[in-house]
């Protein structure tokens, strides 16, 4: 693809992720009472691969050329990281230092218990072929414990602010909870 037809695939692109999230997010809001991001990270799926490409591939590879997909991609990580940034000027220091040992204790048990349970059904989920051969079971159990117990820190940031949270103590623990299990 020429620069001019990636240019116009990306705007494209855009609008169509665009609006299928907000359609889709509203929905989600209206008839499930779900947050807003919710709906989002549902209408990635069904414009994706797992739905539709699985049921028209060749529409899916129109609108997703596989040249276009890097620059999707580095948008995409831009509006990441612009959106946690704008998380990071509202971030209260104050409440953070005041809540750490909450924070950590909360982050702790956040991460313990799903790794814990990853652990537990990882022998069982190789017994049964999902990992591929030559995968040890502690290999297994390491990257499911891993996979399992992560936060997803952006759409916990989303929802917090989508529900007003945002300055709360809730809202603070919450974020600090979510950030040192990413860090």
């Amino acid at each position: 693809m020429t620069n001019a037809e990636l240019s116009v695939a990306f705007f494209l692109q855009m609008a169509i992720i665009v609006a299928a999230c907000r359609i889709v997010g509203w929905l989600a809001k209206r008839y499930l009472g779900q947050p807003q991001v919710v709906g989002e990270m549902i209408a990635g799926v069904i414009l994706g691969p797992s739905l539709l490409g699985l049921l028209s591939p060749d529409l899916q590879a129109a609108l997703f050329p596989k040249d276009s997909r890097s620059i999707l991609f580095v948008g995409g990580q831009l509006g990441v990281g612009l959106y946690m940034f704008l998380v990071g000027l509202g971030f209260r220091r104050d409440h953070f230092q005041a809540n750490a040992k909450s924070a950590a204790a909360v982050s702790l048990a956040g991460m313990a218990a799903p790794f814990l349970a990853a652990v537990a059904i990882a022998p069982w989920l190789v017994s049964m072929g999902l990992f591929g051969d030559g995968i040890a079971t502690w290999q297994a159990m390491l990257f499911m414990g891993a996979a399992i117990s992560i936060t997803a820190f952006p759409m916990l940031a989303r929802i917090i602010h989508e529900r007003g949270l945002s300055g709360t103590r809730l809202g603070s623990l919450s974020l600090a909870a979510g950030a040192i299990d990413d860090a």
